[in-house]
């Protein structure tokens, strides 16, 4: 069919798209988006929205690194950069795209496209790939300026479904350095620690000190939260326990009250990571993890930068 070079895709869209946008917005529409690749949806549903109303602006989204903005704004070929998302964006200028239809292009990088794609997921139910997460968010730059008679209706063609391994996977968007931890849950980097450091070790109020220094010794902990009953009451540190089983064995004995600290900050399951990330940034050793109610993880520096990092 060769799309590319085809006036059939772009009259495909004259035929059908326009005319089904004019008719559900009643004519309201103002602004019109769409990735940019073969150029038949931008070109068609724009030559017909033009015609029915030429102040409707018709705004292309083109991922950095294809060379359509580029050339939109100077009609010059520009030197073509690797991304990762996929199905928008040329490195040539396909003959289907009218760009005297196109009133501006926008670009969006692969972090914020692909993130948007998974934001989209979350919290709106829509689940779509990368080329329709990068139309979304330049949607919502193009509303920033919009008044409130606009109607910017936005095209997003793809499924997530294909994607499943990439865009919406967890380890490849942290592979390849696009993670945004806002986009993460706190349950989610809880769950994936090993095992063994998944387990919360802690101590109750009114045990003796020695009880912290074993769980300390034997599992490699350097916090230890301190409870009374449900509740967390406060903080026992590797140092502060060594300092005082150091300076007096005796206190082995006594209740570990005596030098505990501060509880840590407990934070929900389903709050996003970066919650986690700023308050392990201001002075918190470690972050305490609350699911269904109960504390149930601890998260450290330690494992944020292992999440991070993607190892394991």
């Amino acid at each position: 069919m060769n799309q590319y070079h085809n006036p059939a895709n772009p009259d495909a869209h004259f035929k059908s798209t326009g005319p089904e946008l004019w008719e559900q917005t009643r004519g309201r529409i103002t602004h019109f988006v769409t990735g940019m690749g073969t150029g038949g949806t931008i070109s068609g549903t724009g030559r017909y929205l033009k015609k029915m109303n030429e102040k409707i602006q018709v705004i292309g989204a083109d991922p950095v690194g294809s060379i359509l903005k580029y050339y939109k704004e100077t009609g010059k070929i520009g030197e073509p950069h690797t991304y990762k998302i996929e199905g928008v964006g040329e490195d040539f200028i396909p003959t289907a795209t009218d760009f005297s239809v196109v009133d501006r292009v926008l670009s969006c990088n692969d972090h914020d496209g692909l993130n948007m794609a998974r934001t989209l997921a979350r919290t709106e139910a829509i689940f779509v790939g990368g080329s329709a997460g990068m139309a979304a968010w330049v949607a919502l730059e193009v509303a920033k300026g919009c008044g409130p008679n606009d109607l910017v209706v936005v095209l997003l063609p793809d499924t997530g479904e294909r994607y499943l391994s990439k865009v919406h996977n967890d380890e490849w968007m942290r592979d390849n350095h696009l993670l945004d931890p806002s986009a993460v849950r706190v349950g989610n980097i809880a769950s994936g620690k090993t095992a063994r450091v998944r387990t919360l070790f802690r101590v109750d109020a009114g045990q003796p000190l020695k009880r912290a220094l074993a769980l300390i010794q034997q599992h490699d902990v350097s916090q230890l939260p301190v409870f009374r009953g449900a509740d967390v009451v406060g903080t026992l540190e590797e140092g502060e326990v060594l300092k005082s089983a150091l300076a007096d064995p005796a206190s082995l004995e006594q209740p570990l009250d005596t030098i505990m600290g501060p509880p840590l900050p407990v934070v929900g399951a389903d709050e996003p990571a970066d919650v986690v990330t700023k308050l392990l940034a201001s002075r918190n050793a470690a972050v305490l993890v609350r699911s269904d109610g109960a504390v149930t993880g601890i998260l450290t520096r330690f494992d944020m930068l292992q999440f991070i990092a993607g190892s394991d």
